[in-house]
């Protein structure tokens, strides 16, 4: 009605930052909870408000870090309005930002890490090995194509750290018509698939 004040409610939260020599793994991102804490520790030039392209019909807000560097990381946030409350961190080189398919230099190799060994552009056969088990990703058939099942079994956690494979020699009908694949049969047909991308699950309630 006219005549009535808006009423705004400020909520303050103190945070502990790592120092920076403790941000040595991607996990330690996690710590930034928000746009503003990211802008505020390291700096208007390294983080960047953009869009991310999570499908051709489905656009989300998000920050990047160090845009179109070998440091690029990507925060997706619950609070969209706000910018803050972390779900989703994307580790990778070409990432689907508006920022970066515009982008026509070609970008260097991710240098973040994972503290279980995964980094991006690691072989196939590498994520077998350090994950000591078989697993299973989608196959061409599927709409996550190149992504590892989560329910894989072995040393690493692919519920918490989401892998997306990339694959170099994989336009033929023997994987395009397949839904699942199993790792060890793609490495003893010698297709050269490798981590394209690397997502952090920092949800609480998708596991």
């Amino acid at each position: 009605h006219a005549g009535l004040l808006n009423t705004y409610t400020f909520l303050v939260h103190k945070a502990d930052l790592p120092k920076p020599k403790e941000i040595i793994y991607a996990e330690d991102l996690t710590a930034f909870n928000s746009h503003e804490c990211l802008r505020y520790y390291f700096g208007d030039r390294n983080v960047k408000k953009d869009i991310y392209y999570l499908s051709d019909h489905e656009v989300v807000k998000c920050s990047v870090l160090f845009p179109n560097t070998n440091r690029q990381a990507v925060f997706l946030w619950g609070d969209e309005v706000n910018n803050c409350n972390l779900r989703y961190i994307y580790i990778g080189g070409q990432l689907m930002t508006e920022s970066s398919l515009q982008y026509e230099k070609n970008i260097a190799e991710n240098i973040w890490q994972l503290k279980s060994g995964i980094h991006a552009g690691m072989s196939l056969y590498s994520l077998r090995k350090l994950n000591d088990a078989a697993f299973e990703f989608y196959g061409g058939r599927s709409a996550n194509m190149g992504m590892v099942l989560k329910d894989s079994t072995g040393k690493l956690d692919f519920k918490k750290e989401h892998v997306i494979l990339g694959c170099m020699n994989c336009n033929d009908s023997g994987f395009l018509k397949q839904a699942v694949l199993n790792s060890d049969d793609a490495i003893r047909d010698e297709r050269i698939l490798f981590v394209h991308t690397i997502i952090l699950n920092n949800s609480k309630t998708e596991q």
